[in-house]
């Protein structure tokens, strides 16, 4: 139920947990999981929620990243020029648009749209962090995180959507469908850059406040 870090594809049955999980590239990784082809005979619709957030509202306390938002709509391109999937039942958020608010309620959408075995792909490409454990169900006591353009995550108020709020989400569509996709290009933790050797960090520190 954990979001995984892309470009990783990982497939989510309705019991909610990995079923499979794709090769780094993407094309490779759609194509891999066969569910995803146009020409799937299962499939009654295909519909994606696409997030990429590169200006963080909070910036430069919250580092601004490069290419996320270029990755989203390059997911888009792939999604409906190769995979079919219809323009109408792609929805996009970037930047100012992926608030917290508007994030979940896109998630909730797109659980209420979906129909019996529709395919699904999620996407996420900006900052991930960690934050205290509030429902005592995590080892390291502490939650995975996506980070919100309106987040300030670890230094004030901390609008991060926790892999739980995730988990639910896809556990309501796993209800519905077993055709289920979720990439996640995202750190998890202070030590996860998106390039060991490069002279930025991707990272931001995990909120360890008391609840």
């Amino acid at each position: 139920r954990r979001p995984r870090r892309a470009p990783n594809a990982s497939h989510y049955s309705s019991r909610g947990d990995v079923a499979a999980r794709g090769p780094p590239d993407i094309d490779a990784a759609l194509s891999s999981a066969g569910f995803l082809m146009p020409d799937s005979p299962v499939a009654a619709a295909k519909r994606a929620l696409l997030f990429g957030i590169d200006k963080y509202q909070f910036a430069p306390k919250i580092r601004e990243l490069h290419g996320c938002v270029n990755d989203a709509l390059l997911m888009r391109a792939i999604l409906e020029e190769q995979f079919g999937f219809p323009a109408e039942n792609v929805t996009v958020l970037t930047n100012e648009h992926a608030t917290r608010d508007q994030m979940l309620a896109a998630l909730d959408a797109l659980v209420t749209a979906t129909g019996q075995e529709d395919v699904v792909v999620i996407y996420y490409a900006g900052h991930g962090s960690q934050m205290t454990d509030r429902e005592g169900d995590e080892a390291s006591g502490l939650d995975n995180t996506l980070m919100p353009v309106d987040s300030e995550g670890w230094s004030g108020v901390n609008r991060d959507i926790t892999d739980d709020e995730v988990h639910l989400r896809l556990a309501a569509l796993g209800v519905k469908t077993s055709y289920i996709t979720i990439i996640v290009d995202a750190c998890h933790s202070a030590t996860i850059t998106r390039d060991a050797f490069g002279v930025e960090s991707r990272s931001v520190p995990a909120d360890t406040r008391p609840i």
